[in-house]
């Protein structure tokens, strides 16, 4: 690591790298720095650590272009910059178009800064003069965050275009009914986006009535709180403007490892007089001949 420009004048050295500390993870680095004394220290510790540094730039702006060409996993961001942007503002830019893990290095403890900081939703943060060991620490861990997050992205559009190909209406809610998630069938169902349903109780959302009363099909989830299978068949009608159709729904809750309650994910389809398909029974056995 590096210590102040001063400590050199002084007659210090700068501490050493303790032994053993290497990069875990091969990646490649964009230095953000306006001091070019800092900027060569950093990359110094990060060649030592066995990181690959792709090059530096000095402001917001230098580093939007330096980015942009080199494509690094990661960008070590100063925050307090030459030029226009400073590096809170420029990392907002490159993360719009650009997969890559941002580590804030700063010498600002203030509360604003650390505001900004936390919205900007940062990959890590260290502050200088930077330490070998706290540095490693925080590139490793923005790198493991980064892998997993992507895992995430590409689960999330897997299921989506899954869902795409879905025939019914796909609904997922919280506990209490409120949606959480609209296929584009969901929302052809129900004439409403996503965006706008989100939020929404179930029972705004799609105006069922429950054939069996006729009247409205009311706290829609918390009914099926108080079912024990895991899995349901139900059968409602949907008003819609001067008429009503006959619609399938199946329902199963979202539970997580330990079991606990998240939501619910329903399926519905228009059956008409079609009778949604029921549990199987046990065939009874036929007599002897």
């Amino acid at each position: 690591c590096y210590t102040s420009p001063g400590a050199h004048e002084a007659g210090r050295e700068p501490t050493r790298a303790p032994a053993g500390i290497r990069a875990m993870t091969r990646c490649t680095i964009v230095i953000v720095e306006d001091e070019k004394v800092v900027a060569k220290a950093v990359q110094e510790t990060l060649n030592r650590l066995g990181y690959d540094v792709k090059g530096t730039a000095t402001s917001g702006e230098e580093a939007i272009r330096k980015v942009a060409e080199a494509k690094p996993d990661l960008v070590l961001m100063d925050i307090v910059l030459s030029g226009v942007l400073d590096g809170i503002q420029a990392a907002e830019q490159i993360t719009r178009s650009q997969d890559v893990a941002i580590v804030y290095m700063t010498a600002l403890s203030d509360t604003k800064t650390l505001q900004r900081v936390k919205q900007a939703s940062p990959f890590g943060y260290v502050h200088k003069p930077v330490q070998d060991r706290e540095l490693h620490t925080a590139i490793e861990v923005a790198l493991s965050r980064q892998a997993m997050e992507r895992k995430v992205r590409e689960s999330q559009q897997w299921l989506a275009a899954t869902l795409r190909c879905i025939s019914e209406a796909v609904i997922a809610t919280d506990p209490q009914g409120r949606v959480k998630f609209m296929s584009a069938m969901a929302e052809a169902l129900t004439d409403t986006k996503k965006d706008a349903a989100l939020g929404m109780p179930l029972t705004d959302l799609l105006p069922l009535v429950d054939p069996a009363t006729g009247g409205p099909v009311e706290n829609f989830a918390g009914r099926y709180l108080r079912e024990e299978s895991g899995f349901a068949y139900h059968r409602f009608e949907l008003e819609r403007e001067d008429k009503r159709s006959s619609m399938g729904c199946s329902v199963s809750p979202i539970k997580d490892d330990r079991r606990k309650l998240l939501g619910f994910v329903l399926l519905f389809r228009e059956v008409g007089d079609l009778k949604w398909p029921k549990k199987a029974e046990k065939a009874e056995p036929e007599p002897p001949a």
